[in-house]
């Protein structure tokens, strides 16, 4: 009686051991899944973050733009309809004032996973890399990419003259 009692209690434990890892393997799968999901989300996010961050930065510059563009129109009207040498100065003066009235400030903030990055401390940065790399003339056109998964921003100065990254 003994053995059949053995021979029970191993057939038990059998089928346990096979319902435990059909059990692991179905903890698996939908771990596997719940993985899946979550890349997916994260990527979408990511594609997100980068289209709105690339649209910030370039409505920023369009503005800035046309901003620079009001001003000279405005300042070139005002310096040809002074007559004399003093209405051109005061001209001058009230024109150098509107320029800096017309030109909004704006201010370009990516947030993303608790923090936030300024678009003029990555200009700032950007410009001390060129200069410490003892770059005489100006940068003229400076582009930043930020890619914040990445922790990271990549820039091209004067149309690819200097192409680099740094973290951000």
């Amino acid at each position: 009686m003994e053995e059949e009692i053995k021979k029970a209690a191993e057939a038990e434990e059998a089928k346990a051991a096979e319902k435990g890892k059909e059990e692991e393997a179905k903890a698996a799968e939908k771990a596997k899944q719940t993985v899946a999901r979550v890349k997916k989300a994260a990527e979408k996010a990511k594609e997100t973050v980068q289209e709105n961050a690339g649209k910030a930065i370039d409505a920023a510059e369009k503005a800035g733009e046309a901003a620079v563009g009001a001003v000279k129109k405005t300042t070139k009207k005002t310096a040809a309809s002074g007559k004399a040498a003093v209405k051109k100065t005061a001209a001058k003066a009230a024109a150098k004032k509107t320029a800096k009235a017309a030109e909004p400030v704006c201010t370009v903030v990516l947030q993303y996973a608790g923090k936030e990055i300024q678009y003029a401390e990555l200009l700032k940065t950007v410009k001390e890399i060129w200069e410490d790399k003892g770059r005489k003339e100006e940068a003229r056109d400076i582009k930043v990419y930020v890619k914040p998964e990445e922790n990271m921003a990549y820039y091209v100065v004067n149309n690819g003259e200097e192409i680099g990254s740094f973290g951000i």
